[in-house]
């Protein structure tokens, strides 16, 4: 036999082996009775390519509408927008495995609480606990109001630069200015020090290393699903994203070394960290990755959250004007303003959950992997070694779930009778229920009191200082990319300060 009859014959031996798979996934495979598209069940390519576009979260959401509460995307792969597949799979006694793949691997080899083994996972988390539980965030209360004051004063110093004499209001870009209160408070909480954003209005190379490396985590997630690319990978890695990620890395390990070395006084995160038993402390390896994941997980989700709120009630003007009442009403300056006070905004705090709702900061998906032996989920058998998620964006746009899906209704989260007049009796939404921007389970995310908190706090000195317009430019602004999180365009509004009562 010739050298090309060789090859002729192995093509044909491969052709002869794709065909056999794709004929078992469509018709023999334990998912084939799952609704999806029928090339989804063959191959992982759609996916892989809506996500390189950043369009996974449109394409999941399109998919749901067309096949329902259930969809097949991958030969492995379930998408689920049900509020019993929230408890099933994240909410299991029997703890499910996050995806080990997913997510930016660690500079350091050591994974961070977020993508962590189960029995690490509780064990920091009873050590982090203290320090994002109510007490410890009443200690930190200064911290996050110091960064507030700070906020003001950036947002004062823009207006004076761009007010003009004929004009009670100007022109100011909001995204950046959320980028840098969110990135000072947590580096303060981490290190013991801000960055120093706020004060010097401007964005540093650590920063801009963190939205490079958000971009970078489609080719993460391909790179670590498959075991040849891995493999070839970190063995031909391009020094250029070697670098990116080292840089990013000792940009937070060398504050944590420091952090370490000097100590504080203030109540920061690692001053109220509780050792989980006399030698069970954290490693300082552990700690600079848990440093890292606070410094992207509790800074640009809640940035988005800010942003996408404050746009969606500009589009929605008689909503801020409720809220601005209700603000108003209760605070005169900011220096009012508290953590226990502003939990007690009925309004304010519905705000929030429908802006979490409609502009969700994790969009997609956390895929757990289906134990072996396999288990029951939503009445259907689901085989050992499948990858489940529940698409937060798909699942809150979902007539399936929540009424008038798509419109921007705080409404829907008053109690009944508390409700101001809307177009649509939002208390009818087939399913809220559906709705855990945290997640949901032992895995959910502990920082979500720190985070409401903080949204809270920003919203609130907001509404008392300033009025806000959307401008014209920024008309369609949520129209983004999402590489696992937004990638946002710069948010305009026309700002004007309000008289002080005093």
């Amino acid at each position: 036999m010739s050298v090309s009859d060789g090859i002729e014959a192995a093509l044909c031996v491969l052709a002869l082996w794709f065909v056999s798979q794709s004929f078992y996934s469509v018709t023999f495979h334990p998912l084939s009775a799952l609704p999806g598209p029928w090339l989804c069940a063959i191959t992982r390519i759609p996916y892989w390519i809506q996500l390189f576009r950043g369009n996974e979260v449109h394409w999941l959401h399109d998919l749901h509408n067309r096949y329902g509460t259930v969809l097949r995307f991958g030969p492995d792969d379930l998408s689920y927008i049900s509020s019993g597949a929230w408890k099933e799979i994240y909410g299991n006694r029997l703890e499910l495995s996050k995806a080990p793949d997913y997510g930016i691997q660690p500079a350091n080899g050591i994974r961070s609480l977020s993508t962590t083994d189960v029995d690490t996972h509780r064990l920091w988390r009873r050590m982090f606990a203290p320090a994002f539980s109510e007490v410890g965030l009443r200690k930190q209360q200064p911290i996050f109001k110091e960064h507030m004051d700070a906020m003001v004063s950036l947002i004062e110093r823009r207006l004076d630069t761009n007010l003009r004499s004929t004009s009670p209001s100007a022109k100011v870009e909001l995204t950046s200015i959320f980028s840098f209160a969110t990135f000072d408070i947590m580096a303060d909480l981490c290190f013991g020090q801000p960055l120093g954003l706020l004060e010097r209005d401007r964005s540093s190379a650590w920063v801009n290393s963190i939205f490079k490396l958000i971009k970078l985590m489609p080719l993460s997630l391909f790179v670590e699903y498959y075991n040849v690319s891995r493999f070839l990978y970190r063995k031909f890695e391009p020094k250029c994203i070697q670098k990116k990620k080292h840089e990013h890395f000792q940009h937070s390990a060398q504050r944590v070394h420091e952090r370490v070395k000097t100590g504080s006084t203030r109540p920061d995160i690692w001053r109220q960290v509780s050792p989980a038993g006399p030698t069970e402390k954290l490693s300082l390896n552990a700690m600079c990755s848990n440093a890292e994941l606070f410094m992207l997980a509790g800074t640009e989700t809640i940035a988005t959250l800010l942003s996408g709120l404050i746009y969606h009630l500009c589009l929605r003007p008689e909503k801020l004007e409720l809220l601005k009442n209700e603000i108003r009403a209760s605070f005169d300056t900011v220096s009012d303003l508290s953590f226990r006070r502003l939990s007690q905004c009925a309004y304010l705090n519905a705000c929030i959950k429908e802006g979490l709702r409609i502009y969700p900061p994790v969009a997609v998906g956390v895929p757990r992997v289906v134990r072996e032996g396999g288990m029951l989920i939503d009445n259907c058998w689901i085989p050992g070694g499948t990858r489940l998620s529940v698409a937060q964006y798909a699942a809150y746009h979902s007539e399936r779930n929540f009424r008038d899906a798509n419109a921007f209704i705080p409404e829907r989260w008053l109690p009944r009778g508390a409700q101001n007049k809307t177009d649509v009796d939002v208390h009818a939404d087939p399913s809220p229920d559906v709705f855990h921007p945290f997640s949901y389970g032992s895995r959910d995310c502990l920082g979500r009191n720190l985070a409401l908190h903080e949204i809270r706090l920003i919203m609130g000195a907001l509404l008392v200082k300033f009025d806000f317009e959307l401008c014209e430019e920024s008309h369609g602004w949520e129209k983004q990319l999402n590489f696992l999180m937004w990638i946002k365009e710069p948010l305009f509004c026309l700002v004007s300060p309000v008289p002080s009562k005093n």
